[in-house]
């Protein structure tokens, strides 16, 4: 039986991102790249930009 790997953009991944990307966007404006910087050390560079990326399309999408 083979080990199938993980996939990297997991449906619970996307959802973290959502949801730090609402708390982000809902800190004011001096404190949201402290908040990113933080995910950044805490889950990584990677998952950082994605929410960076999420916060990014909600602010066009309002």
């Amino acid at each position: 039986m083979r080990a199938s790997a993980p996939l990297p953009h997991s449906r619970v991944s996307a959802d973290l991102v959502l949801f730090w990307a609402d708390q982000v966007a809902e800190l004011p404006e001096e404190a949201r790249e402290a908040m990113l910087c933080a995910l950044a050390s805490s889950h990584g560079a990677a998952f950082a930009e994605r929410v960076r990326e999420a916060l990014a399309a909600e602010v066009v999408a309002a």
